[in-house]
């Protein structure tokens, strides 16, 4: 670098750092605000631009990226911070940035000294209000990213053969949530665009290389049979429901087994399992002629084979079944629940459903459930025809089957003023959940910690705000990103129910 080069860069308060098909967005930006810091002590104002390819497993394919960072000196804390940054698909990883003739002062080479990625930083003034006026259009249009700031999850709708589950945090093949902005919420994102620019700033030091913790609503249709879910067990997943809404006379839960039905057994789990698992096996050779004949009709009327169809449809179908197959089905399902254990649930009821607990929450009753991010399950009996998997996992769940009798869940209470009060939902291995109602026209403040908070309106009338943002009213049903590292006051218009789960 020339003499002059290096004066030029001595004192220039604004710079733009260009780097190309980088592998860790976040690594690359920690190294380069350290670089700011030790060797351009002048600069007050610098974007950061970088590509990157991301791995959409999910999807299998790769999608190229391009972020852009903002970053401001703060001269109280004499250190750089990252206020917002924008995130889009480019088609190509090179960055065209329309450098024709720059003088070769203005630019100088660093390096990710991590992954040896060529770094190149311009001090050109032209460049660098060109790359600022587009990325004030982009906060015009509301669509930066602010890491200290709370942002909404836009659900996406997951068709089942029972109804339908609402994902707020999912990103599967089948579905991928996104994320907007308070400011415009018609402008989204896919979650894991976001998250992949800034893992640690947004989701904490202990949680940037993990997955969100799993939020969605169950949404079973209220017919019986049609809308009871898969009766399954996990042993690697935690959940639990806070039910919101029962569509039904009376709702319930199929969760673990009935105890007076062990007791016909004289308590012997091995007997007990053994019949319940013959009758299991009884019901799903019926079912799978009925399927056969369904798959038939499916064909008939051009339906692929693993789509959901409308329980209208299913019920159609099955007045053509012959009245015996009809009436076995029934015989066989009905000795087939008489094993497993019910709980009745109302509205606001918490169900918690650790590891090895056969359940099945039935139809019409619909809940908010917070889960382990991961998507194993064994199924053991269905009433429909199961569209993921062209088995049951029966007899591998029964050697994991933890025979316990159905009992509801009762809440802590960790908090109780005459302004709120918090109950835990749950405290598992994975996360932790709370749930706060407050009284009529009063704030609650969540302090900051040092990971993300997801936070789920269930009723009432409630605004959110931080120290740099203005109340924001918050809709029942939304479901809200809470970054670390900053206070959040949540006030209540009237009376209101919102839960807040934390990973651990």
């Amino acid at each position: 670098m020339s003499e002059e080069s290096q004066n030029n860069s001595n004192s220039a308060t604004h710079a733009v750092f260009f780097a190309e098909k980088i592998s860790h967005p976040e690594n690359m930006l920690k190294n380069m605000l350290c670089s700011l810091k030790e060797n351009y002590q002048h600069v007050q104002h610098a974007f950061i631009v970088a590509t990157f390819e991301l791995d959409e497993h999910w999807l299998q394919k790769k999608q190229n990226l391009k972020v852009t960072y903002q970053v401001l000196f703060d001269t109280h804390n004499r250190n750089f911070y990252i206020p917002s940054f924008v995130i889009q698909p480019v088609l190509s990883l090179i960055i065209e940035n329309c450098i024709q003739s720059l003088g070769r002062e203005e630019k100088i080479q660093e390096q990710d000294t991590n992954n040896l990625i060529p770094i190149t930083v311009y001090f050109n003034h032209f460049l660098f209000n060109n790359i600022k006026n587009d990325f004030e259009k982009k906060e015009k249009q509301k669509v930066c990213i602010k890491p200290k700031e709370f942002f909404f999850f836009e659900p996406v709708f997951i068709p089942k053969p029972w109804g339908q589950e609402i994902w707020f945090t999912g990103v599967e093949k089948r579905g991928v949530s996104k994320v907007f902005t308070h400011e415009n919420p018609a402008s989204s994102l896919p979650l894991p665009w976001v998250f992949s620019c800034y893992p640690q700033g947004l989701l904490g030091q202990e949680h940037k290389e993990k997955n969100l913790t799993l939020v969605k609503i169950l949404d079973p249709i209220a017919d019986e049979v049609y809308g009871d879910l898969y009766y399954e067990l996990h042993t690697e997943k935690n959940e639990v429901y806070v039910v919101t809404d029962i569509a039904t006379d009376f709702g319930k839960i199929k969760f673990g087994i009935n105890p007076e039905k062990l007791n016909e057994y004289s308590s012997n789990i091995n007997e007990f399992k053994i019949h319940f698992q013959n009758a299991i096996h009884e019901y799903e050779s019926v079912r799978r002629k009925i399927d056969k004949i369904f798959d038939q009709y499916r064909e008939e009327n051009q339906i692929p084979l693993n789509e959901p169809i409308a329980s209208e449809q299913i019920k159609a179908w099955s007045a053509r079944l012959p009245e015996n197959l009809i009436l076995e089905e029934k015989e066989k399902r009905v000795l087939m629940d008489s094993f497993a254990g019910y709980i009745h649930l109302t509205i606001g009821d918490v169900i918690r459903v650790p590891t090895l607990v056969p359940h099945a929450l039935q139809h019409g009753v619909k809940v908010i459930e917070f889960q382990t991010p991961t998507y194993e399950r064994m199924i053991i009996s269905f009433a429909q025809k199961v569209l993921t998997q062209p088995y049951w996992d029966t007899a591998k769940a029964f050697d994991k089957m933890k025979i316990l009798p159905p009992q509801k869940t009762t809440l802590e209470i960790l908090v109780e003023n005459e302004d709120y009060c918090e109950e835990r939902v749950c405290s598992f291995q994975e996360f932790q959940s709370s749930r706060f109602k407050l009284k009529s026209q009063k704030t609650v403040m969540l302090k900051p910690s040092l990971s993300y908070r997801l936070l789920f309106h269930v009723h009432g009338n409630l605004h959110l705000s931080t120290q740099e943002t203005e109340k924001i009213e918050v809709l029942t049903g939304r479901c809200i990103f809470l970054p670390p590292h900053n206070n959040y006051f949540l006030t209540s218009k009237t009376e209101v129910t919102f839960l807040i789960c934390t990973p651990n």
